[in-house]
């Protein structure tokens, strides 16, 4: 007689025992043939038996939850069930499959991409230096005077105290949803979120500034809080967890979601603000100690003439109305 695998999914992993022998008792009682902890599954919740045509017979045992065999809800009769059948048992999803049945495709552990190297102990923390030195080097600049080493380094400690906070907060839900921490990976991922917006965000200053225009932040700015997380959640999620391709778009657009909301509401204060009477003219004020410009500089008394000639021919039209 051909024996049967019983698999049990738990927190996403998957437990196997091998029934050879009939009938099969299965509940939390220590006499059951295979014993199951959940607190939702009765002493003795389900039997299996063998007809003498060598059917699968399932008898549901318990009175507190119900049992389900392959969609149909077992009563006081046994049920007839073939192979595979899916049965559903408290919170618990057992399968009846036969030793012969495919497996899916292993997924090799080759590290043929970026993702790999995020794992690695050299190269998670480097990539965290890099991204609180960039940082550092954004707080420099912006500060308007000169200040001590150590007061630009206690600006960006917060940043780093963050990152390791949220480092431990997805690694502890990666170890209780996963059963594995991935500290170092998610260490990583979570630099490039904050390392690529700064990055992006000094070339599109540089960009304004030689354009004179503010369109090229407005554009770096959307590529790194609406495209970037997104793409990054995505391949990170598939290429460490390797969830299937549903899931892991869902995963990344809520945790994308949160990411970018504060910019999403800041666009919409702006765009609330530029859309009312302003009587301040709209200019770009981009600086740069680069002096790189597609356009060179007005002298300040071609300046004086051009604006006189503009102001000369608004007045004239006014007349001419």
């Amino acid at each position: 007689m051909e024996r049967i695998i019983l698999e049990v999914n738990v927190n996403g992993l998957n437990q196997y025992h091998n029934i050879d022998q009939f009938p099969v008792t299965i509940g939390r009682a220590y006499d059951n043939d295979i014993i199951l902890s959940d607190r939702s599954i009765s002493a003795h919740h389900i039997r299996i038996e063998r007809s003498e045509y060598g059917n699968l017979m399932v008898h549901n045992l318990s009175n507190e939850n119900s049992s389900i065999l392959n969609s149909t809800k077992l009563g006081k009769q046994a049920v007839e069930g073939g192979i595979p059948s899916l049965l559903l048992i408290g919170n618990l999803q057992l399968r009846l499959v036969s030793p012969s049945t495919q497996v899916e495709t292993t997924h090799k552990h080759d590290c043929d991409n970026i993702f790999c190297l995020l794992g690695q102990a050299v190269w998670s923390p480097i990539l965290l230096f890099v991204t609180m030195l960039l940082l550092f080097l954004d707080r420099y600049l912006e500060t308007p005077y000169a200040r001590d080493t150590l007061y630009y380094f206690t600006l960006g400690f917060p940043y780093l105290v963050g990152v390791l906070i949220a480092t431990l907060f997805f690694a502890t839900i990666s170890r209780l949803s996963m059963r594995r921490w991935h500290f170092l990976p998610i260490l990583s991922i979570i630099s490039l979120l904050i390392l690529v917006p700064q990055f992006l965000g000094h070339i599109g200053h540089t960009l304004n500034y030689f354009f004179s225009s503010n369109m090229p932040l407005d554009i770096s700015d959307k590529i790194s809080y609406l495209i970037v997380p997104l793409v990054l959640i995505f391949f990170f999620i598939q290429k460490i967890y390797r969830t299937n391709i549903p899931l892991t778009i869902g995963i990344s657009f809520t945790i994308s979601f949160f990411y970018a909301l504060p910019y999403i509401l800041d666009s919409v204060d702006n765009l609330s603000i530029d859309s009312g009477f302003s009587d301040i003219p709209p200019y770009n004020q981009t600086l740069s100690y680069l002096d790189l410009r597609a356009e060179n500089s007005l002298s300040i008394d071609d300046f004086i003439k051009e604006t006189q000639m503009k102001l000369n021919n608004e007045v004239n039209n006014d007349g001419e109305k």
